[in-house]
């Protein structure tokens, strides 16, 4: 479900997000090849709305997520400003689900962006947002945000993805 051409990233993006899943149900890709980022996770009872499904709130949260991720991956910085999103079924607990996300166009400051939850050949929820571009500055950035405004600046550098990642693994000593 993840392509080949993706690779894991090996920081924690959203402190949000982890701490619903303990690290051994989450893993985030990156695409360069694509431009997509793809989130792999495992949903167990924390996250439980209807009996033995996956709780609407939680969905919203992680499609956020995913969608903020794939817009810094790309090199923006901004805000969810308004974001939709449409039920398709219901995502069951304790298998394996992806999110796949992408930038769809940059309009002035806006972001539009669109993820999908899926397994296998089923899609299960689509979200569509926009995002307002925000100077990160302003908020007061923490360790999380740091690792990702170095990973731009390695990126403008001239780094691809893949030797942008191997520095970051390098700076902040990840495994």
């Amino acid at each position: 479900m993840i392509p080949e051409t993706a690779l894991e990233l090996p920081f924690k993006y959203s402190p949000f997000i982890h701490n619903f899943h303990q690290e051994k149900n989450l893993k985030a890709y990156y695409d360069e090849a694509n431009q997509k980022f793809y989130l792999q996770f495992t949903p167990d009872k924390n996250v439980e709305g209807p009996p033995n499904h996956v709780h609407g709130g939680y969905l919203a949260s992680i499609l956020d997520e995913s969608m903020g991720a794939i817009m810094f991956l790309s090199g923006y910085f901004g805000l969810t400003n308004h974001f939709e999103i449409n039920y398709k079924k219901p995502v069951p607990l304790f298998r394996t689900h992806y999110i796949c996300s992408e930038v769809l166009k940059v309009e002035k400051r806006k972001i539009y962006i669109e993820a999908k939850v899926f397994s296998e050949d089923k899609v299960y929820t689509i979200s569509n947002a926009i995002f307002v571009q925000f100077d990160f500055n302003k908020l007061g950035l923490t360790p999380e945000y740091r690792v990702i405004l170095r990973f731009h600046e390695i990126r403008k550098e001239g780094h691809n993805f893949k030797e942008a990642i191997e520095l970051l693994k390098k700076e902040y000593q990840y495994s």
